[in-house]
């Protein structure tokens, strides 16, 4: 499995991610819109499951309710979720954690690949924007549980607190479709958006019409450019 995919694969990847909550299953995140370019995301998780070695080749699979399944190389499976944002032209997301608490306990795990990563996963990352019906899309990625195969250490976030900022001007695409909104966090407020019209962007046929914008006076009467 290629580490890097293209950005239409990790949108779609994405959604696959997004692990929306199912009936009767614990739903960790609570996502609280502060204002129209800001959003704070506050997890509860369980204490994660380690599941038995599987599939070919082997690597070991750790579940946390509430999260979909990652395969990154050098890493177990582990739980993510991904969230995705509707961007105005130009825009980009930004993350602060604002709080977290973490546990650990030992697991020496099989992880997919050659070799373990020598790094954890980060815990939170921001994903490639792509481009879907002309609204730009951004992704934040949460990994609420990391191994350190050097220590043969599983680390997990009890509780996390994320911050997210949507930066640019609050302009763009007007998007109808609601199969595309609904799988944004701020699908209501990327609905809403469109162009500004500008003041002086008149059609052919008010100018046909015999409307003028301006004004002009000249020494003689006549046509000018």
């Amino acid at each position: 499995m290629l580490r890097s995919l293209t950005l239409s694969a990790l949108f779609l990847l994405g959604l696959i991610q997004s692990g929306s909550a199912q009936p009767g299953i614990h739903e960790p995140l609570s996502l609280t819109r502060l204002d129209a370019t800001h959003w704070r995301v506050d997890g509860r998780n369980l204490e994660p499951r380690v599941l038995p070695p599987s599939g070919d080749p082997l690597r070991s699979r750790v579940l946390m309710p509430g999260y979909a399944d990652c395969l990154e190389v050098g890493h177990p499976v582990l739980p993510v979720r991904v969230l995705h944002f509707g961007l105005p032209p130009g825009g980009s997301l930004r993350i602060r954690i604002a709080g977290v608490r973490e546990e650990s306990f030992s697991a020496e795990l099989l992880c997919y690949g050659d070799t373990p990563a020598d790094t954890l996963l980060p815990l939170v990352e921001i994903l490639p924007v792509v481009t879907r019906q002309g609204l730009r899309i951004g992704g934040v990625r949460l990994h609420p549980v990391r191994y350190d195969a050097q220590r043969d250490e599983l680390r997990w976030a009890r509780s996390i607190t994320v911050d997210i900022e949507i930066a640019g001007d609050q302009g763009g695409v007007a998007v109808a479709d609601p199969a595309l909104l609904s799988e944004l966090v701020n699908g209501t407020d990327a609905g809403a958006w469109g162009f500004i019209p500008s003041p002086l962007r008149k059609s052919v046929a008010a100018f046909r019409a015999g409307e003028r914008i301006l004004n002009i006076r000249t020494a003689t009467e006549g046509m000018y450019r």
